[in-house]
C-alpha cells in the first residue's frame, strides 16, 4: 500500500510539472489530500508527498497555491503544522513579489496568522514564521515597521538578527 501511495503522490507531482497552471482548479484538492499524508510514518511516502507539494509551489499559480496552503494550515498535528509552515515559507520565498501584485489579500491573511505561527509549539513552524517575516521584508512585500504591526517589533528584530547571524557565518 505504501508503494501505491508513493506512486500516486509522484504522479501528482509529475502532473504539476507537466501541466502547471492548467491544474489551478485542482490545487486546493491536491494540497488537501497531500497534506493528510505529509506526516506518514513511511519516510518515502512523506518524502514523495513533500516533493509533490513542492512541485505545486513551483509550477502552479502562486496565488492559488497560497490560498490552498492557508486553507489547510491549521492542523491538529504539530508535525504537519511545522511542515506546512515550511512549505508556506518556501512558497513566499519563491513568489513573494508576484504574490504582492496578484494576491495582496491572501498575503495579508498569511501575515494575520503569523503571530499564531510564531507562537506554535513546533520549532519548525516558528522557524518558518521567522523566515516568512524575513522574506516579506527583504523582497519588498512589506516594510519592517508594517510587519511589526502584525507580530511586534521584538519578533521582527529576532527574525532579522537570525538572518544577519546566518549571513556572517
Amino acid at each position: 500500500r505504501s508503494q501505491v501511495a508513493k506512486n500516486s503522490m509522484m504522479a501528482i507531482g509529475d502532473l504539476c510539472v507537466d501541466l502547471g497552471q492548467r491544474l489551478d482548479n485542482e490545487v486546493s484538492g491536491m494540497v488537501s489530500a497531500l497534506i493528510k499524508r505529509l506526516s506518514d510514518s513511511s519516510a518515502f511516502v512523506s518524502g514523495s508527498c513533500e516533493a509533490s507539494l513542492t512541485a505545486i509551489i513551483e509550477n502552479c499559480t502562486p496565488s492559488r497555491s497560497l490560498l490552498a496552503f492557508l486553507q489547510n494550515h491549521d492542523n491538529r498535528s504539530p508535525a504537519i503544522r511545522g511542515k506546512v509552515s515550511g512549505l508556506l515559507a518556501r512558497l513566499i520565498n519563491a513568489h513573494a513579489s508576484e504574490l504582492k501584485q496578484s494576491a495582496p489579500k491572501d498575503l495579508e491573511a498569511l501575515f494575520i496568522r503569523l503571530p499564531k505561527l510564531i507562537a506554535d509549539n513546533t520549532p519548525g513552524a516558528r522557524a518558518a514564521g521567522r523566515e516568512i517575516i524575513r522574506v516579506a521584508i527583504f523582497s519588498g512585500c512589506m516594510q519592517a515597521r508594517e510587519m511589526e504591526a502584525y507580530v511586534g517589533a521584538d519578533v521582527v528584530d529576532k527574525a532579522l538578527r537570525e538572518q544577519a547571524g546566518a549571513g556572517s557565518s
